[in-house]
């Protein structure tokens, strides 16, 4: 019996899922592209859709409805581009849901461990051992020293020596980094968040825009998203792995169905 396996599988299910969607969204916005582009009946600014923002005043009047004087126009000439920056900004919001569904992998995993070992669960020395629920256990670097710590000997060992030369610990900023500042900062990242040895991770993954000498902005589209989906995915189980390792539970069943040779 592997205690992990479940966590593994609720995880590649919300990842294909998020990837699924995503891909539709981009078909269905791109096939439109070629839609308006050949609609010849109509000039380049042609207005094709136009939204505005009007309010009402909580404290005032509650039938009274005021313009705020923002609006947002797309014309023909622009529409190509803003779908492309619809598709960039759709691929971002679904690699940040992606970053949050392995989150939630690792929390799974780690609570279990702790649930079934008491010595595991004394060594994170957690602030409120004995109210150490599911709900509050750490987010981001905090929670990932514990799974570090859960993953023992090998995380060191094929964090040092795997495949895609990839220092785990690096992988792991770099994606939280990323994710942070698709969430919060319209996927802008200040150049000098990147450590230089982690710019190497980001580019083999994402593409960028240069806004300015300080700031770059990424830039998702199918591809990408896609190396970055199946990033996450190898990453999730190279831990699963790891923490199976560790405890002697067999994880070569998992991917017993797959060939080693199958083409994505």
């Amino acid at each position: 019996m592997n205690h992990y396996t479940d966590y593994l599988k609720n995880y590649y299910t919300r990842l294909l899922t998020l990837r699924h969607y995503a891909f539709r969204i981009d078909k269905i916005l791109t096939d439109s592209i070629t839609t308006i582009v050949n609609l010849e009946n109509i000039d380049d600014d042609f207005l094709l859709h136009g939204s505005r923002l009007a309010i009402s005043d909580w404290t005032s009047n509650p039938s009274e409805i005021f313009s705020t004087g923002i609006r947002v126009r797309t014309l023909k000439n622009d529409y190509e581009q803003e779908i492309q920056t619809i598709i960039s900004q759709e691929f971002g919001f679904a690699f940040a849901q992606s970053f949050e569904a392995l989150e939630t992998f690792m929390k799974d995993c780690i609570f279990n461990k702790i649930s079934r070992n008491e010595d595991f669960k004394n060594s994170l020395k957690p602030k409120d051992p004995m109210n150490l629920q599911r709900n509050n256990m750490p987010d981001g670097d905090n929670l990932f020293i514990w799974v570090k710590k859960a993953c023992g000997k090998y995380f060191n060992e094929y964090s040092n020596k795997n495949n895609k030369v990839l220092n785990f610990t690096d992988f792991w900023k770099l994606i939280a980094l990323v994710r942070h500042a698709i969430t919060h900062s319209s996927s802008m990242i200040k150049k000098e968040k990147i450590e230089v040895k982690k710019w190497q991770i980001f580019n083999s993954i994402f593409d960028h825009e240069e806004i300015n000498p300080e700031t770059i902005k990424i830039k998702l589209n199918r591809s990408t998203f896609n190396l970055a989906s199946d990033q996450l995915a190898e990453f999730g189980f190279q831990i699963f792995k790891m923490l199976s390792l560790e405890e002697n539970m067999e994880w070569q069943d998992f991917r017993s169905n797959f060939s080693k040779t199958s083409v994505k």
